[in-house]
């Protein structure tokens, strides 16, 4: 009986230790919660914050723009997004001006962020729809998206929690891989 008790532990802290683990690897991002504003840094100062209403009183604020992705799984996806140009955003509200020369980190949950380049982000991007021809697009913070879809007809409804996203085309092809750079509930901005 005894024998039977230690191995039941053994087996117990084992599952406890990778449940543990699985947390702190994920950063707290499979947990973040929905977002409606972003703090936005120059370095180590502070610019201002964003938040969904500034990005739907934006005149940049378009409403069913479709974007094209490539996920880790090599599949291809298509999503309609609500939101505001990112720098018209940031000039409009915070009077900040990108040179060309920035890299951005997007963070979403307490240590899960993104470092992109100014040059990975505005490179020439474009939607591959499934019908017609690519079109250009814009790097866009959304406040509503629908889910991803493998048919870029028909989409099931848009999320209601204004969970602020980064989107933003494929460059040079539909096999562009762009979908794991779209990060969901952002929380900050730090532009160096």
């Amino acid at each position: 009986m005894l024998f039977k008790m230690r191995n039941n532990a053994k087996y117990l802290s084992v599952t406890l230790a990778m449940v543990l683990t699985f947390v702190i690897l994920m950063g707290g991002q499979a947990f973040a919660a929905p977002t409606n504003s972003i703090d936005v840094y120059v370095g180590t100062s502070f610019e201002g914050t964003i938040t969904a209403a500034d990005i739907i009183g934006d005149s940049s604020y378009q409403a069913n723009v479709l974007y094209s992705t490539y996920n880790n799984k090599n599949e291809l996806r298509y999503y309609l997004a609500d939101g505001a140009l990112l720098a018209g955003l940031l000039n409009d509200k915070l009077g900040i001006t990108l040179t060309g020369t920035e890299v951005f980190t997007f963070n979403a949950g307490p240590s899960f962020n993104r470092v992109l380049s100014y040059s990975h982000l505005y490179a020439s991007r474009y939607t591959y729809p499934c019908i017609g021809l690519p079109s250009s697009v814009g790097v866009r913070l959304a406040v509503q998206n629908t889910p991803p879809s493998t048919n870029c007809v028909s989409f099931d409804p848009k999320n209601n929690n204004n969970a602020i996203r980064l989107f933003f085309g494929q460059a040079g092809s539909n096999l562009d891989k762009n979908a794991p750079d779209m990060v969901s509930n952002i929380t900050s901005i730090v532009i160096n």
